[in-house]
């Protein structure tokens, strides 16, 4: 079963001007930042709307490193969704494996990534 959309991806050029305009102009809270891996090394920044709700996921693109445009999907059991989604006809980019919690609900939480009927990609996370 889906829960809803966790997050929107957006990659960013200029990572500290992008978080700026989420925070000052649109009154987001960047609630989880961190360094991703790699050479060279890039951020990723969560941002929540005033209200609560669905997040803004930002990503620091340097070079032609970086995620993409994706949604991302919270599910209840992500082997069961991943099962009916690839039976519907979606391919399977990244396989269910663990992922780092942004808040501390999240532990224990896996991810897996499918490409959509347009090739887009669809995060699931649960």
């Amino acid at each position: 079963m889906i829960r809803g959309i966790d997050h929107v991806s957006v990659p960013a050029r200029d990572y500290a001007a992008a978080a700026r305009f989420y925070q000052t102009v649109l009154g987001f809270t960047l609630y989880s930042e961190k360094a991703l891996g790699g050479d060279p090394s890039r951020r990723i920044g969560y941002l929540r709307p005033p209200a609560g709700g669905t997040v803004v996921e930002l990503v620091e693109q340097v070079g032609t490193a970086g995620t993409g445009y994706h949604y991302c999907l919270e599910v209840v059991d992500l082997d069961a969704e991943v099962a009916r989604l690839t039976a519907a006809g979606l391919r399977v980019v990244a396989a269910p494996a663990p992922t780092e919690p942004r808040e501390p609900r999240e532990e224990g939480w896996r991810r897996a990534v499918l490409a959509g009927p347009a090739d887009e990609l669809i995060e699931l996370r649960g």
